[in-house]
Protein backbone atom coordinates (compact mmCIF):
# COMPACT_ATOMS: atom_id res chain seq x y z
CA UNK A 1 0.00 0.00 0.00
CA UNK A 2 2.93 2.31 1.02
CA UNK A 3 4.76 1.43 -3.01
CA UNK A 4 1.42 2.02 -4.04
CA UNK A 5 0.61 5.39 -2.81
CA UNK A 6 4.15 6.62 -2.98
CA UNK A 7 4.00 6.02 -7.18
CA UNK A 8 0.50 7.52 -7.28
CA UNK A 9 2.41 10.41 -5.44
CA UNK A 10 5.23 10.63 -8.65
CA UNK A 11 2.97 10.14 -10.88
CA UNK A 12 0.59 13.18 -9.88
CA UNK A 13 4.05 15.13 -9.56
CA UNK A 14 5.44 14.24 -12.84
CA UNK A 15 2.14 15.26 -14.46
CA UNK A 16 1.09 18.23 -12.72
CA UNK A 17 5.11 19.48 -13.53
CA UNK A 18 4.60 18.85 -17.14
CA UNK A 19 1.07 21.02 -17.09
CA UNK A 20 3.08 23.37 -15.06
CA UNK A 21 5.66 23.95 -17.55
CA UNK A 22 3.15 23.91 -20.84
CA UNK A 23 0.51 26.15 -19.36
CA UNK A 24 1.96 27.62 -15.77
CA UNK A 25 0.05 26.43 -13.46
CA UNK A 26 -0.68 22.25 -12.01
CA UNK A 27 -3.91 21.14 -13.22
CA UNK A 28 -6.82 20.02 -11.34
CA UNK A 29 -7.04 17.20 -13.50
CA UNK A 30 -3.89 15.15 -12.56
CA UNK A 31 -4.34 13.71 -9.82
CA UNK A 32 -8.02 12.71 -10.26
CA UNK A 33 -6.48 11.10 -13.41
CA UNK A 34 -3.90 9.27 -11.00
CA UNK A 35 -6.02 7.59 -8.80
CA UNK A 36 -8.84 6.50 -11.80
CA UNK A 37 -6.55 5.21 -13.90
CA UNK A 38 -3.48 4.56 -11.78
CA UNK A 39 0.56 5.19 -11.77
CA UNK A 40 1.85 3.83 -14.50
CA UNK A 41 -1.05 4.16 -17.25
CA UNK A 42 -1.81 7.56 -16.51
CA UNK A 43 1.51 8.75 -17.03
CA UNK A 44 2.11 6.29 -20.30
CA UNK A 45 -1.46 7.29 -21.80
CA UNK A 46 0.08 10.99 -21.42
CA UNK A 47 3.29 9.96 -23.01
CA UNK A 48 1.07 8.20 -25.75
CA UNK A 49 -1.29 10.92 -26.50
CA UNK A 50 0.20 14.27 -25.87
CA UNK A 51 2.75 14.66 -28.55
CA UNK A 52 -0.34 13.56 -31.08
CA UNK A 53 -2.14 16.60 -29.26
CA UNK A 54 0.64 18.95 -29.94
CA UNK A 55 1.03 17.81 -33.32
CA UNK A 56 -2.50 18.68 -33.96
CA UNK A 57 -2.33 22.11 -32.14
CA UNK A 58 0.83 23.12 -34.06
CA UNK A 59 -0.70 22.06 -37.72
CA UNK A 60 -4.67 23.36 -36.83
CA UNK A 61 -3.38 26.60 -35.10
CA UNK A 62 -4.96 26.95 -31.59
CA UNK A 63 -8.39 28.50 -32.25
CA UNK A 64 -9.27 25.55 -34.45
CA UNK A 65 -7.70 22.92 -31.58
CA UNK A 66 -9.15 24.66 -28.83
CA UNK A 67 -12.35 24.93 -30.48
CA UNK A 68 -13.19 21.13 -31.25
CA UNK A 69 -11.93 20.54 -28.08
CA UNK A 70 -14.50 22.86 -26.57
CA UNK A 71 -17.27 21.33 -28.42
CA UNK A 72 -16.45 18.08 -28.03
CA UNK A 73 -15.98 18.32 -23.95
CA UNK A 74 -19.57 20.09 -24.16
CA UNK A 75 -21.00 17.41 -25.98
CA UNK A 76 -19.50 14.80 -23.32
CA UNK A 77 -20.86 17.19 -20.66
CA UNK A 78 -17.46 18.18 -19.09
CA UNK A 79 -17.31 21.21 -17.42
CA UNK A 80 -13.78 21.03 -16.75
CA UNK A 81 -12.06 20.36 -19.98
CA UNK A 82 -14.68 22.82 -21.16
CA UNK A 83 -13.61 25.88 -19.50
CA UNK A 84 -9.81 24.63 -19.76
CA UNK A 85 -10.54 24.79 -23.80
CA UNK A 86 -13.32 27.26 -24.04
CA UNK A 87 -10.97 29.91 -22.22
CA UNK A 88 -7.92 29.04 -24.32
CA UNK A 89 -9.85 29.72 -27.31
CA UNK A 90 -10.91 32.84 -26.13
CA UNK A 91 -7.27 34.38 -25.43
CA UNK A 92 -6.38 33.48 -28.57
CA UNK A 93 -9.55 34.62 -30.24
CA UNK A 94 -9.14 38.43 -28.97
CA UNK A 95 -5.32 37.78 -29.41
CA UNK A 96 -5.82 37.29 -33.43
CA UNK A 97 -9.03 38.84 -34.03
CA UNK A 98 -8.91 42.00 -30.94
CA UNK A 99 -12.79 40.83 -30.07
CA UNK A 100 -14.66 38.78 -28.20
CA UNK A 101 -16.09 35.59 -28.82
CA UNK A 102 -19.83 36.19 -28.91
CA UNK A 103 -20.54 33.22 -26.45
CA UNK A 104 -18.37 33.70 -22.97
CA UNK A 105 -16.91 30.20 -21.26
CA UNK A 106 -20.10 30.38 -18.62
CA UNK A 107 -22.30 31.20 -22.07
CA UNK A 108 -20.69 27.83 -23.50
CA UNK A 109 -21.03 25.20 -20.70
CA UNK A 110 -25.02 26.54 -20.60
CA UNK A 111 -25.13 24.53 -23.50
CA UNK A 112 -24.30 21.21 -22.33
CA UNK A 113 -27.87 21.02 -20.80
CA UNK A 114 -29.67 20.94 -24.68
CA UNK A 115 -29.73 18.14 -26.54
CA UNK A 116 -27.42 17.66 -28.82
CA UNK A 117 -28.47 18.96 -31.86
CA UNK A 118 -29.25 21.73 -30.19
CA UNK A 119 -26.05 22.91 -28.80
CA UNK A 120 -24.83 21.94 -32.25
CA UNK A 121 -26.89 24.42 -34.04
CA UNK A 122 -26.07 26.96 -31.36
CA UNK A 123 -22.29 26.55 -32.12
CA UNK A 124 -23.12 26.67 -35.49
CA UNK A 125 -25.06 29.87 -35.52
CA UNK A 126 -22.34 32.01 -33.77
CA UNK A 127 -19.40 30.65 -36.06
CA UNK A 128 -21.42 31.89 -38.82
CA UNK A 129 -21.96 35.23 -36.98
CA UNK A 130 -18.38 35.72 -36.15
CA UNK A 131 -17.18 34.47 -40.01
CA UNK A 132 -15.17 30.84 -39.02
CA UNK A 133 -16.96 28.32 -41.88
CA UNK A 134 -14.22 25.96 -41.51
CA UNK A 135 -14.56 25.60 -38.08
CA UNK A 136 -18.20 25.13 -38.70
CA UNK A 137 -17.21 22.55 -41.32
CA UNK A 138 -14.97 20.92 -38.67
CA UNK A 139 -17.74 21.00 -36.44
CA UNK A 140 -20.03 18.88 -38.14
CA UNK A 141 -17.38 16.65 -39.39
CA UNK A 142 -16.62 15.43 -35.68
CA UNK A 143 -20.40 14.85 -34.74
CA UNK A 144 -20.48 12.32 -38.02
CA UNK A 145 -17.30 10.76 -36.53
CA UNK A 146 -18.33 10.97 -33.28
CA UNK A 147 -21.32 8.56 -33.97
CA UNK A 148 -19.45 6.48 -36.57
CA UNK A 149 -15.30 6.56 -36.41
CA UNK A 150 -15.18 4.25 -39.11
CA UNK A 151 -16.00 6.70 -41.96
CA UNK A 152 -12.60 8.63 -41.08
CA UNK A 153 -10.40 8.67 -44.57
CA UNK A 154 -8.36 11.24 -44.26
CA UNK A 155 -5.43 12.40 -42.41
CA UNK A 156 -7.55 14.84 -40.94
CA UNK A 157 -10.16 13.11 -40.08
CA UNK A 158 -7.91 10.98 -38.28
CA UNK A 159 -6.93 13.88 -35.93
CA UNK A 160 -10.35 14.67 -35.31
CA UNK A 161 -10.86 10.77 -33.86
CA UNK A 162 -8.15 11.59 -31.86
CA UNK A 163 -9.77 14.04 -30.59
CA UNK A 164 -12.68 12.74 -29.62
CA UNK A 165 -11.09 9.55 -28.45
CA UNK A 166 -8.69 11.95 -26.28
CA UNK A 167 -11.45 13.74 -24.84
CA UNK A 168 -13.52 11.18 -24.30
CA UNK A 169 -11.20 10.39 -21.52
CA UNK A 170 -9.83 13.01 -20.40
CA UNK A 171 -14.09 14.21 -19.73
CA UNK A 172 -14.70 11.12 -18.60
CA UNK A 173 -12.08 11.70 -16.15
CA UNK A 174 -13.53 15.07 -15.45
CA UNK A 175 -16.90 13.92 -14.80
CA UNK A 176 -16.48 11.20 -12.85
CA UNK A 177 -13.82 12.78 -10.21
CA UNK A 178 -16.26 16.49 -10.51
CA UNK A 179 -12.94 18.61 -10.86
CA UNK A 180 -13.05 22.27 -10.52
CA UNK A 181 -12.52 24.29 -13.24
CA UNK A 182 -8.49 26.11 -13.22
CA UNK A 183 -7.26 27.99 -16.08
CA UNK A 184 -6.58 28.11 -19.82
CA UNK A 185 -5.24 24.42 -21.02
CA UNK A 186 -2.60 25.99 -23.80
CA UNK A 187 0.66 28.15 -23.26
CA UNK A 188 -0.94 31.38 -23.52
CA UNK A 189 -2.15 30.92 -20.50
CA UNK A 190 1.40 32.44 -19.05
CA UNK A 191 0.82 35.54 -21.16
CA UNK A 192 -0.86 37.77 -18.18
CA UNK A 193 -1.14 40.39 -20.57
CA UNK A 194 -3.95 38.46 -22.61
CA UNK A 195 -5.29 37.15 -19.56
CA UNK A 196 -6.01 40.78 -18.03
CA UNK A 197 -6.87 41.89 -20.78
CA UNK A 198 -9.96 39.09 -21.89
CA UNK A 199 -11.17 39.06 -18.10
CA UNK A 200 -11.59 43.54 -18.47
CA UNK A 201 -13.21 43.37 -21.71
CA UNK A 202 -15.53 40.83 -20.72
CA UNK A 203 -16.06 42.58 -17.48
CA UNK A 204 -16.96 45.76 -19.68
CA UNK A 205 -19.05 43.64 -21.53
CA UNK A 206 -21.23 42.53 -18.43
CA UNK A 207 -21.78 45.83 -17.52
CA UNK A 208 -22.91 47.51 -20.72
CA UNK A 209 -26.74 47.53 -20.41
CA UNK A 210 -28.83 44.82 -22.56
CA UNK A 211 -30.53 46.38 -25.34
CA UNK A 212 -34.27 44.89 -25.36
CA UNK A 213 -35.97 44.05 -28.75
CA UNK A 214 -39.41 44.52 -26.91
CA UNK A 215 -40.83 48.14 -27.38
CA UNK A 216 -40.76 50.92 -24.54
CA UNK A 217 -43.98 51.04 -22.87
CA UNK A 218 -45.36 54.79 -22.01
CA UNK A 219 -46.21 54.57 -18.29
CA UNK A 220 -49.79 57.07 -18.52
CA UNK A 221 -50.73 59.06 -14.87
CA UNK A 222 -54.68 58.67 -15.41
CA UNK A 223 -53.80 62.38 -13.58
CA UNK A 224 -52.90 63.51 -17.14
CA UNK A 225 -56.84 63.17 -18.17
CA UNK A 226 -58.53 64.82 -15.82
CA UNK A 227 -60.14 68.08 -17.08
Amino acid sequence: MARHNILQKVAIFLLETLGDQLWGFRPNLMAPFVVQKGAFPAVFWFLKNMPKYERILESWGPIRTHLLATEISTLNGCAYCTHGHAYAFQLHYLKIREALFPLSEANIWALHELPEAKIVQRFEQTLEQVDLPLESLDLRRMVELRKNPTLATTQKDKDICQLIEMFGTLNACGIYGNVQADQAHDPINKERIWRDRYANRRAAQQQQPAISAEPRLTILNPKDFQL
